[in-house]
């Protein structure tokens, strides 16, 4: 990779940085045995520190790739197999179905092929003191969108349950285990996990939202996920070494960390997905920790992450030996992925496309079609409830338990399991409300989609309609 091939992938990245107001961004680029990686911009608006190559970042969904790659790690010892029953190791474990509980195996986790919606706090967002043992619970309460090993449905705790059984098999904390035979190996010295608020003891680009008066910061660093779904933070720097992994098959600097056989498994589709036409992809489908996707240049691999005022992305070309990476401190997704895609092109000899239009037109559209749905969900037909129907407590056997309290300008809602869904329901018209979260990194995520909740009264008593929550009685 040429100084050129540096200064110009510089300059296009920067471009499209600016034009969507990142605060700052790591970049990272591989080919072959070179690298290159550098920071942009600042760690948080109004302060002077900048983002530099070794910069820390939460890398959101990113981090799934590192859960399957332990895993893979532990199949090459013949500790763990890929078609393992899941109870073979969590006996706990529930789906909707008796049979299914049985069936379920570990590649199917891996694969996120359950079928489930992806919602609520058993997804995301639940509260510290609630372990792994509420997915053991509450897992069999979501609402089944599709049949079982039929299609692609994200499920961020599929991957907490392979940390757990991870860590049950080997004695030792999932955190341990990575770190000992992923982080370390790969001389990754500023990669580590880290679940809940992070106190940064080194530089780290804090995150920041999207609000009324433009980009502002939360003001703190959280994982909202769990560990193996989330909670990795690494750098620019760090990421060069990773990405060379996975382009090598399991090597790296003469060193095997994983098996061809494993890293092939990890990487080859096991369950499809929609494809996406706009971006040149007739094939999409899900591996175990990566995306796979056609283009008219060959397969892709990537995933990418969004958290609290984070946005994530990596593509790797395994065809060209060559990757990118990118981690922001904000929320949208649209400036990490045009910035992956132009910087692939540039490696790969293309002139790149006008991948930041593209995704900006992409996002409005996805932005506008989930308005639309959630619109049609929320149809208000009842004459308005009076605020003491509308008070009291609400309950959903996957959700837990929601208090609503009258207060000026509408109702203070606190969900009990969930403390980062607490938020004021203003009124939004007859017996719908618009939320609006108490914490600002929630705040930023819900505001694009107009996120409105609906009280009901139907012949069960009264109800609370969510997305993302399903349907909450009131008790």
């Amino acid at each position: 990779m040429t100084l050129f091939c540096r200064d110009k992938a510089m300059t296009a990245a920067s471009a499209i940085f600016e034009r969507f107001s990142v605060p700052g961004a790591g970049v990272a680029m591989v080919a072959g045995g070179d690298s290159e990686a550098w920071g942009y911009g600042v760690c948080r608006v109004g302060g002077s520190q900048p983002v530099t190559a070794d910069t820390t970042f939460q890398l959101a969904s990113c981090s799934k790739a590192y859960t399957a790659t332990a895993m893979a790690i532990l199949v090459d010892r013949g500790e763990l197999g890929w078609d393992d029953p899941v109870r073979k190791h969590l006996p706990e474990f529930q789906m909707h179905d008796g049979c299914l509980s049985e069936l379920a195996t570990l590649r199917d986790l891996l694969s996120m092929r359950l079928g489930y919606r992806n919602e609520g706090i058993v997804n995301w967002g639940r509260n510290l003191e609630l372990g792994v043992e509420t997915i053991f619970e509450r897992l069999r309460y979501l609402d089944v969108i599709a049949g079982f090993r039929e299609q692609f449905t994200y499920l961020n705790p599929a991957y907490t349950l392979i940390a757990e059984v991870i860590a049950r098999r080997t004695g030792k904390s999932f955190v341990e285990f990575v770190r000992e035979n992923i982080f370390q190996p790969l001389g990754q010295t500023a990669t580590f996990i880290h679940e809940g608020q992070y106190l940064p003891t080194r530089p780290h680009a804090f995150p920041h939202v999207f609000l009324d008066n433009g980009v502002e910061p939360v003001g703190d660093a959280r994982c909202g996920g769990r560990l193996g779904e989330s909670c990795v933070y690494s750098t620019a720097n760090d990421v060069t070494c990773w990405m060379r992994l996975h382009l090598a098959k399991g090597e790296v600097g003469g060193k095997r960390l994983v098996s061809q056989a494993a890293m092939a498994e990890m990487h080859r589709p096991q369950v499809w997905g929609p494809p996406v036409p706009a971006l040149d992809n007739n094939f999409l489908a899900y591996g175990m920790g990566w995306q796979c996707r056609d283009t008219p240049h060959g397969p892709v691999l990537l995933h990418e992450g969004g958290e609290f005022g984070v946005s994530t992305f990596t593509l790797l070309d395994p065809k060209r030996s060559i990757g990118v990476a990118v981690y922001s401190n904000q929320t949208s997704n649209v400036p990490v992925k045009a910035a992956c895609y132009a910087l692939l092109d540039l490696l790969a000899g293309r002139e790149p496309r006008d991948w930041a239009t593209l995704f900006e037109t992409l996002n409005a559209q996805e932005g506008e079609a989930i308005r639309t749905f959630l619109a049609s969900q929320l149809q208000d037909k009842q004459e308005p409830l009076a605020e003491q129907d509308i008070a009291g407590s609400y309950f959903h056997p996957a959700n837990g338990v929601a208090d609503v309290r009258a207060v000026p300008g509408g109702f203070d809602f606190r969900l009990r399991d969930g403390w980062v869904y607490d938020g004021l329901l203003e009124p939004a018209g007859g017996n719908a409300y618009r939320s609006r979260p108490y914490y600002k990194g929630t705040a930023g995520m819900v505001r694009q989609y107009n996120l409105n909740l609906l009280f009901v009264r139907d012949e069960q008593g009264i109800a609370l309609r969510a997305p993302g929550f399903g349907t909450m009685r009131k008790v």
